[in-house]
């Protein structure tokens, strides 16, 4: 990997942006969890692209047992009124929790960039990467980035005073070069669930 100095504004946001091209393009399959309002949900999440759009299946591990399958901006639940129970899809698509239609150059204007340091987030070492306002009126962000994939494997959203008040962090993750499989998978629930119930809006920003 490229040397990154601490502390170092432009190189936070050279891994920020290399987060935000590649994340949608991988393969993989994982476990985080994720914390918000003192409730915490357990989630399985199968993820892959083939090549047009992303394919993407969440399942939760604890509390009532619901599925939501996406498949490009389309979003199905095969179990239709037990889904998005403590979560919804919107965030799990933008883990970062920043709305996904702000450029670098538009977060910028509201926010500093810094380079913390390097830890182990799944097992997996990660630089670590602080979003700070310039201002009293936004959140600010921490994020855990995977070295080798330039992933996000941990997001903790601070307040003014520095406290979580929301958290996403993966426990177990695996990647693929390719993933034929995971696409068949995704895609015969996808034909199952579009049986089930109808495609609801597509994703709004968060």
């Amino acid at each position: 990997s490229t040397f990154v100095q601490a502390g170092s504004s432009e190189a936070a946001k050279v891994i920020f942006q290399q987060m935000a091209n590649t994340s949608p393009k991988l393969h993989y399959e994982g476990r985080f969890v994720y914390n918000r309002n003192g409730r915490m949900d357990a989630m399985h999440i199968l993820h892959s692209n083939d090549g047009n759009e992303e394919f993407e299946q969440l399942t939760s591990l604890n509390g009532m047992s619901w599925k939501v399958i996406r498949k490009g901006d389309q979003v199905y639940c095969p179990f239709p009124g037990e889904s998005g129970q403590g979560l919804r899809h919107n965030k799990l698509r933008n883990l970062t929790g920043l709305n996904p239609k702000n450029t670098l150059q538009a977060l910028n204007k509201y926010y500093n960039f810094t380079l913390l340091r390097k830890e182990r987030v799944a097992g997996r070492v990660c630089n670590v990467i602080a979003i700070i306002p310039k201002d009293h009126f936004r959140y600010g962000y921490r994020l855990w980035i995977d070295v080798e994939s330039s992933h996000l494997l941990r997001n903790d959203i601070v307040n003014n005073q520095g406290q979580v008040v929301e958290q996403m962090m993966f426990t177990s993750i695996k990647f693929f070069q390719v993933a034929p499989k995971m696409n068949s998978q995704i895609e015969q629930n996808t034909s199952i669930a579009k049986m089930q119930s109808s495609p609801l809006a597509a994703i709004e920003a968060a």
